[in-house]
């Protein structure tokens, strides 16, 4: 006779911590828009999906037309094998879930069936799957998880599809729906690219001599100083070019000037194709590019004068050509203020952009560019407190409001405020002792955070904001 040993309390309660911690909840969907059109081995990733542990069912979403085609569908795909699989037949339901007609996504949803994870069947991440499934949430937030949103992560933007982050000493860009991540950095063959694009006909005299100076003192080589979405399947680089010069043309290499010319790139991520863009010289000479966005199909610049000007253009792209011409000067400079509250030099032309907003950051004001008008940000009591009292850190618009996020006494704040002028709501999201500035922004609406707690965990958090 076989008998079983007691299973002590503690043992079964470590079972079910277990079965709960690795298994999906109850109120996580996970949906699949199927069309039988598409190639068969796209569909591949669901066997596998059948075979993960932590994955309790699958809702495969067909067109109503396919209904009549059950037996055919169980006879090439086997679903019926599969107690995993159940299948749905719903125009509506397809047309709510599928975003593509030429593959398969796996869609996972909360139990309001907000979508909170999306990928494609042909390239899963099941670590990532595990993640969303296990619940790893805290207080209802969902999480990113990528190997440059680790410690060595100093800040990122966001700008969506696309979350921006930047290290110490790289860059990356991570493409939420596609579920990609990737460096973006200048490689010897683009340096040599750019430096073609620069020289033109004179590159085989000028390049041996700066390729030396490289060689010499690799700080030289060309930089990625900044970087942002041009459409959601290309990215903007803006690249420093370094440039020689001898002083007063002596020609003494030892007496060189180094200048930076700033060129603008498009990087398409799925092909790793670079196409260059020359700024042409109707933007004024002594203007220096320090950053580059888009905005409703309009790029603009910001950046100084050699006499320490702050100034923004809007520019027109040339596809044709592969060049930025000057469409408008904006007229926005640093606040007026400034100087009288003692703003450090250091933080006199910092900015928040986001969408078609500008701010100076501690000023309280934001600029529409699209109209040029601006609108009062309702702070409070700005005026009797120090220069860097409120510090701006992201902004967002809706049809309704304004969406501020901002730093004051020690706490990130979320501020929203009608368009009209009558309502304001105003709560502390948390303390900077655990969110650093940096990394802290709006994804995607004013009522949504993306930020990264002060942890060694690769992820940032999806949080939303409880506003009444």
């Amino acid at each position: 006779m076989y008998t079983m040993r007691p299973i002590s309390l503690r043992i079964i309660l470590l079972l079910m911590i277990f079965a709960l911690r690795y298994h999906c909840s109850a109120a996580i969907n996970i949906y699949i828009p199927f069309d039988p059109k598409n190639c068969i081995n796209c569909s591949a990733g669901l066997y596998s999906l059948c075979r993960e542990p932590s994955v309790q069912q699958l809702t495969l979403i067909l067109k109503e037309e396919y209904r009549a085609d059950e037996q055919d569908l169980n006879e090439t795909y086997e679903f019926n094998k599969f107690p995993k699989i159940k299948l749905v037949y719903s125009d509506s339901l397809y047309r709510t879930w599928s975003h593509t007609d030429n593959a398969i996504d796996l869609v996972i949803a909360d139990d309001g069936n907000k979508e909170i994870y999306r990928s494609d069947l042909r390239r899963l991440n099941m670590q990532k799957i595990r993640t969303v499934c296990a619940g790893q949430k805290v207080a209802g937030d969902t999480v990113l998880c990528y190997s440059s949103f680790g410690r060595k992560m100093l800040g990122f933007n966001v700008a969506y599809p696309y979350v921006f982050s930047l290290g110490m000493h790289s860059r990356s860009a991570v493409n939420i729906s596609q579920q990609t991540e990737l460096p973006v950095k200048i490689t010897d063959t683009l340096s040599i690219t750019l430096y073609k694009n620069l020289y033109k006909q004179q590159f085989d005299k000028k390049y041996p001599f700066v390729k030396s100076m490289i060689e010499g003192t690799p700080v030289y080589k060309p930089q990625v100083s900044g970087q942002g979405k041009w459409d959601d399947n290309s990215i903007f680089v803006l690249c420093s070019v370094k440039d020689f010069r001898s002083k007063h043309g002596s020609g003494d290499t030892d007496s060189m000037e180094i200048f930076s010319i700033p060129v603008i790139t498009r990087f398409y991520p799925s092909s790793g194709v670079w196409t260059i863009y020359n700024v042409d010289k109707s933007l004024p000479a002594d203007f220096n590019i320090w950053d580059v966005y888009k905005e409703s199909g309009r790029f603009y610049v910001q950046g100084v004068y050699n006499d320490d000007r702050y100034g923004i253009y809007e520019l027109t792209c040339n596809d044709d050509s592969k060049t930025f011409s000057l469409n408008k000067k904006l007229p926005i400079g640093q606040p007026s203020d400034y100087k009288k509250r003692g703003v450090s030099p250091l933080e006199e032309y910092n900015t928040c952009v986001n969408g078609n907003l500008l701010a100076f950051i501690y000023d309280d004001k934001i600029t529409r560019l699209d109209n040029e008008n601006q609108v009062k940000i309702p702070f409070g009591q700005k005026g009797s407190d120090a220069w860097n009292a409120y510090e701006i850190r992201d902004l967002q618009e809706d049809d309704l409001y304004y969406h501020v996020l901002y730093i004051h006494d020690g706490n990130h704040h979320a501020l929203r405020f009608s368009k009209d002028g009558k309502t304001k709501q105003d709560i502390i999201i948390g303390s900077t002792s655990n969110i650093q500035t940096t990394k802290i922004k709006f994804y995607m609406n004013g009522n949504t955070l993306l930020c990264k707690p002060n942890s060694n965990e690769d992820c940032l958090r999806i949080t939303t904001i409880p506003m009444k």
